[in-house]
This record gives structure tokens, sequence and C-alpha cells, in this order.
């Protein structure tokens, strides 16, 4: 897969700087062919997850060892015939019951603090981050809105639907 997509989660992207996140979620996806993701629209769900290859980490954290860290790691794969992607998704805490109640059906795409994809040799071709309002790129279909796990851009949502209502329907 030549393609790399990866996001980065937080559990409260509106927290002061300096606080530190309940969860942080880093999702890395491999994919065959970001533009036709970008077209048809990036999904995924629980339903996506292979359990029997769940795991967690256990870790001093970096910037001070006797504080420990913990990761606990999804994979997640295309269900299509044909797959088109496959990923990796890496919660961190400092609290190990934080990690042992988390669900991804509570993910949110406006939880995404930023987003970048590229192709080999780091050949950028997307870039978000949510707190530089104005610093967006999609260097392949400009401002045309994409649906799903892309967090920009976006369609404007009627009045009568919501964020989840579309993700159903993209589902079923």
């Amino acid at each position: 897969m030549a393609w790399v997509l990866h996001m980065k989660l937080l559990s409260d992207l509106d927290a002061p700087e300096g606080t530190v996140p309940k969860w942080e979620v880093y999702l890395e996806v491999s994919a065959h062919d970001v533009p036709k993701l970008m077209r048809e629209g990036f999904y995924w769900s629980e339903a996506n997850v292979d359990h029997e290859r769940g795991e967690f980490t256990i870790y001093p954290r970096e910037d001070n060892t006797n504080l420990v860290r913990f990761s606990r790691t999804y994979y997640l794969e295309d269900l299509h015939e044909d797959p088109q992607w496959m990923a990796q998704l890496k919660v961190y805490s400092f609290e190990l019951d934080v990690l042992s109640t988390f669900r991804l059906r509570n993910l949110r795409v406006k939880d995404i603090l930023k987003a970048r994809a590229y192709r080999p040799q780091d050949h950028e071709v997307y870039y978000y981050h949510a707190h530089e309002p104005g610093h967006f790129i999609n260097a392949i279909y400009d401002d045309m809105p994409l649906k799903g796990w892309w967090p920009w851009p976006k369609e404007e949502e009627t009045e009568d639907e919501t964020e989840d209502e579309a993700a159903n329907k993209a589902q079923a």
C-alpha cells in the first residue's frame, strides 16, 4: 500500500494549552489509493476492528520515567471485497481505566486535531489542523467536500441531518 493517512484525535480539543488530555488517539492508515478515499469517503467503525489482535502496552513516560503511560492498540481493516486500506489505531492515556472503558464508537470527526496524507517519499497531499483555522490544504481535490472521517472540507449539514445520521447513511 503506497499511501499513508495520519490522524490525531484528542478527548478535548478545547482544553487549555498544557492540559493533559484524558486520551489521545493516533490513527495510521495504509491505503492503496488516497484520492479514491477522498472521492468516495473514508468510513470506518467498530465493525472494521480485528478484535483478536487487540493489545495494550505499559511504558514509562519519556519526560518523567516515574510516571507510567499506557496504550491500547486496535487493528482495523477495510471490509470491502477488494480492501483499499488497513490501519492501526493507538489510544494513549496515563490512566489504565481510561483505556479499559474506551470505545471507538464514541470517537467523532470533530475530535480530530490534525490529519495529513502523503504518498511515498513524503509527498504531502493533504493537511488539516483544528487549531490553525485557514491552515488547511487538499492538493488533490482543493475544496471538494470530503465524506466520512476526513475533517475538512465538509459539506454544510442540513438542519435535519446530524453528523451521526450522515455516518449511518454511509454505512448502510
